[in-house]
């Protein structure tokens, strides 16, 4: 399970702002930049353009800053300690700026995680762990399509699982843990807002 630590979206900040953290955080932390910022990597400082992407894994190094007169980010910060087959299945290189075609639909998601993260369900923990995970896979995504075209990893991760054709049915979002066919196929109980959120989004 993906363990949620916590989330920020339009964080804004003056052109001062720094992080230097030699050690990382502690966990998984994932950044969308947007505004330009400066990243120090293992091959130097690079610039991450507006809507891009990183992925810091936990002990790496994080060392970013603006690059203006202000600076603007989303982050959520997350154990992925017993998620790291299905990392690996993202696709995402970790600890690397990832320019994405499209952010709009993992800013929803993060919006949807925030919102979850308010809820009194018994399920909040399930749920966070899947829209993480879609997060997670819609990053992937978005950052091959821009780089190589049109991507169907999503399609064959995710599937859904419905006992009829309309949204009131859709009750359950099946995740695949693994490429292919062979991958395992675990539900998850979806709430009425988040069916009908993902419906629209992301099908």
């Amino acid at each position: 399970m993906m363990v949620f630590h916590a989330i920020g979206m339009n964080y804004r900040h003056d052109g001062e702002f720094s992080i230097d953290r030699p050690a990382g955080s502690g966990d998984e932390l994932l950044l969308v930049f947007k505004t330009e910022a400066r990243v120090s990597l293992q091959g130097g400082e690079v610039t991450a353009p507006p809507d891009s992407a990183l992925l810091y894994m936990e002990g790496y190094p994080q060392r970013y800053r603006a690059n203006g007169k202000e600076y603007i980010n989303h982050f959520i910060h997350m154990d992925c300690r017993e998620e790291k087959e299905f990392l690996a299945g993202t696709g995402i290189p970790a600890n690397e700026v990832l320019p994405l075609q499209d952010v709009s639909e993992a800013e929803e998601l993060m919006r949807l995680i925030s919102r979850e993260e308010m809820s009194d369900s018994p399920y909040k923990e399930q749920y966070i762990d899947m829209l993480i995970k879609l997060l997670l896979l819609k990053i992937g995504d978005s950052f091959r399509m821009g780089k190589n075209g049109p991507c169907r990893r999503y399609s064959q991760l995710c599937s859904w699982g419905t006992a009829g054709r309309s949204i009131q049915q859709c009750r359950t979002l099946w995740l695949r843990f693994g490429a292919g066919e062979g991958g395992q196929l675990k539900p998850f109980a979806l709430s009425e807002a988040v069916q009908r959120t993902i419906w629209r989004k992301l099908l």
